[in-house]
């Protein structure tokens, strides 16, 4: 089953700005902008860094959370 980030995390992954840079989509290292020009992500910032974006274990990880924990929100 593929993986399809919600309307509202898009939003808020493309209202972001690097540098001028608007960010449209990410995935692994790479960020792409509202041209559609590949960059490589080389902010450093913690997520990205270490395991980039969408990894696929950590997707499935939340994933399985979600489903079994569907009763729990934020307060």
């Amino acid at each position: 089953m593929p993986t399809v980030l919600p309307d509202r995390w898009l939003q808020q992954i493309a209202s972001h700005t690097v540098r001028g840079v608007r960010i449209m989509r990410a995935d692994g290292p790479h960020v792409w902008d509202e041209d559609g020009n590949k960059l490589v992500d080389l902010s450093g910032d913690d997520g990205n860094a270490l395991i980039g974006y969408r990894h696929p274990a950590v997707v499935r990880a939340v994933d399985e959370a979600v489903r079994r924990d569907s009763g729990v929100h934020a307060a």
